[in-house]
């Protein structure tokens, strides 16, 4: 945790937004810091990528607590405010570098982490499980259904596995395109974002990722066979900008000539990442 010190200047300088909310403070005391080193050059490349997944991380638990965007970037005015209101050389920033280093401690030592959304999670692991996968959620009400970064012999992969061979021929993911819709449709009134399928794009508002490659996996007495579509590596790219509270839906054509639709939580993909990254 950061010093007492330190926290109480970014309560001072957002009282109205962050005083009551823990949620707010978590925020803003990251962010501050994270502030205070962009000058200062205070953290290592560890503690730095550390604080600044779990910024991240701290920031979409605000989102998904329904703060707007005009809050939001208040908050993190006022919050970088107090991080640049220091000398580089104050005893603040020193302490809250040195907790800093000590969470990051702790946190490097982790093997595996589960970043929970409102209706999935997403685990990622330090090293590759036997089936090689690094970051992954599988689908809600889908057993066996997962999209998520797969380590193969050529290097890391975005793929979505589908359990026991599927006549499907291609995927494709269905995203919002922010060229046609800079913010998520979901927040206009009258539209509902209760459950995960409303916080999908509508069609005026998404663009279609399509898979590079389809392959057939045999099973093994861990695994059943299944069907794994792989995506080009922009493609993750895409989906880490995606707002948190947002949905993918990645779409399978059905042999009738319909599409089945597998819905996954954007949710805190981007600190998913951060985690496996620091190995």
């Amino acid at each position: 945790m950061l010093s007492r010190w330190f926290l109480a200047a970014a309560i001072l300088a957002a009282p109205a937004l962050a005083a009551q909310d823990p949620a707010a403070l978590t925020y803003a005391q990251r962010r501050a810091l994270l502030a205070a080193d962009e000058g200062c050059n205070l953290l290592e490349q560890g503690p730095r990528a550390a604080l600044s997944a779990m910024t991240s991380q701290s920031r979409a638990v605000l989102v998904r607590a329904g703060w707007t965007p005009d809050r939001l970037a208040t908050l993190d005015r006022d919050a970088v405010r107090a991080g640049r209101s220091h000398a580089c050389n104050a005893p603040v920033l020193a302490d809250a570098a040195a907790s800093a280093r000590a969470g990051y401690e702790g946190w490097r030592r982790l093997s595996t982490m589960t970043f929970p959304g409102q209706a999935a999670s997403w685990t990622s692991r330090r090293t590759p499980d036997p089936d090689g996968w690094i970051v992954w959620q599988d689908a809600p009400g889908a057993p066996g259904v997962r999209l998520g970064v797969r380590e193969t012999e050529t290097g890391a992969e975005l793929v979505f596995s589908v359990p026991d061979p599927v006549r499907a021929s291609g995927a494709r993911l269905r995203v919002r395109d922010p060229a046609r819709a800079p913010q998520p449709g979901f927040d206009a009134p009258g539209r509902a974002k209760a459950r995960l399928s409303d916080r999908l794009p509508m069609p005026t508002e998404s663009t279609a990722i399509f898979a590079s490659s389809r392959r057939i996996e045999a099973g093994s007495s861990r695994t059943p066979a299944r069907t794994v579509f792989a995506f080009d590596n922009s493609a993750f790219e895409r989906l880490v900008a995606l707002d948190t509270r947002e949905a993918i839906g990645v779409e399978l054509p059905t042999p009738e000539g319909g599409v089945r639709t597998y819905l996954i939580e954007v949710g805190d993909l981007a600190a998913a990442r951060a985690f496996a990254a620091l190995r």
